[in-house]
């Protein structure tokens, strides 16, 4: 197995190491060993001279052991869509949500601006009875008890109910999590994950004396600590998914299905958690009409979920007619790819799988895929 080309980066300072990745505004995608501080990032490349890259130049850093992390034990996720691990839940009333997490000490919120609250790590299960959007309490099991969360105390919770009035909980072996209200994903500048599962969205973030600080809405002012960082994003007004774009244009050879999805996984043998992304076939094309609007293009390309190892695919990028990127034949059991493609001035930008050896079914995923604006 070829070793990770999706981006990943390894913190010397923190006491880990590694070969990994940054990806930057200009669109550089750096790779080698890489230290965090106080400046930024600082890449040492197999061949060549470091290179420094200042925290205002990364548009994605990915630090990752090659499993996605586990799920937080006890979480509180806030109606702008940020989720914070914390050490425990200490109330819910009608007006607030009181918790505890280490390097903030006790945290007390308004509960208007709380959206949901774990009591231990969320199985498939209790996943879809959070998805499924209505108001109450997620028990172990999987089930939805449908009604009005009242409160939080100790290790009990209670809920109202229209068909069974009032009900009261055990955090212990009954309740699993809490829905107070839907999550709506506000605009943020970045978006930075922790080893610990929490997902922050921040206003800004800057370092100070070792330590990340994100500057979230709801929370205030974060220090963390830079063996926490998992992953940080730019999720700024100058990206835009290429998903929310409506193709032009979807071809393929003769006589085959394009094979065309908007919302497909994957397949990665480092990274473990799902990635989703636009589907296509073996043999088939999709074009945007970009018009000239953008800078860079990003994605990580790799072989669909469940594809037979025997399908090698080769992903190629073009601008107007014109190759900018063909990546070398992959397949499931190799690494995705990263890639990251200058498209200042061009309109029309097509996506193009290969298959060396045809093959029926042969499918692969441009995941996250993501357009930098001018």
């Amino acid at each position: 197995m070829r070793r990770a080309v999706a981006m990943g980066v390894i913190v010397l300072c923190c006491g880990l190491a590694g070969a990994g990745s940054v990806r930057t505004f200009d669109g550089k995608g750096v790779q080698g060993i890489v230290k965090l501080d106080d400046a930024g990032a600082r890449v040492s490349p197999k061949i060549g001279a470091p290179v420094k890259v200042g925290w205002d130049e990364i548009l994605h850093l990915l630090v990752s052991d090659g499993a996605a992390p586990e799920p937080p034990k006890r979480a509180v996720v806030l109606r702008d869509g940020t989720l914070i691990a914390v050490e425990r839940i200490d109330h819910l009333g009608e007006t607030s949500v009181k918790f505890y997490r280490n390097d903030l000490r006790d945290v007390r919120v308004a509960r208007s601006r709380v959206a949901r609250l774990y009591f231990r790590p969320i199985s498939p299960d209790m996943r879809r009875s959070l998805d499924a959007g209505s108001a109450g309490v997620v028990m172990k099991n999987g089930d939805l008890y449908e009604g009005d969360v009242r409160a939080v105390d100790g290790n009990r919770i209670s809920v109202s109910s229209v068909l069974f009035g009032n009900s009261s909980f055990d955090l212990s072996d009954q309740a699993a999590a809490a829905i107070l209200s839907p999550v709506g994903e506000e605009p943020c500048e970045y978006v930075v994950h922790l080893t610990d599962g929490s997902a922050l969205r921040c206003a800004s973030i800057a370092s100070e004396k070792g330590k990340l600080v994100c500057q979230q809405g709801v929370l205030g002012r974060i220090p963390v600590d830079y063996r926490s960082i998992r992953e940080i994003q730019y999720a700024g007004r100058r990206l835009r998914s290429l998903a929310e774009l409506r193709p032009s244009n979807i071809s393929a050879a003769a006589g085959i299905d394009p094979g065309y999805q908007p919302n497909a996984v994957v397949a990665s043998p480092v990274d473990q958690s799902p990635r989703y992304g636009i589907g296509l076939g073996g043999g088939g094309s999709i074009t945007y009409d970009l018009g000239g609007q953008y800078i860079l293009f990003t994605a990580t390309a790799g072989a669909a979920a469940g594809l037979a190892p025997l399908a090698r695919l080769q992903f190629v990028v073009l601008g107007d007619g014109r190759e900018l990127y063909r990546g070398e034949p992959i397949t499931s059991v190799d690494d995705p790819l990263n890639l990251t493609v200058a498209v200042a001035k061009v309109r029309n930008l097509t996506l193009r799988i290969e298959t060396p050896e045809p093959l029926l079914g042969a499918r692969g995923v441009w995941a996250d895929p993501l357009l930098l604006k001018q």
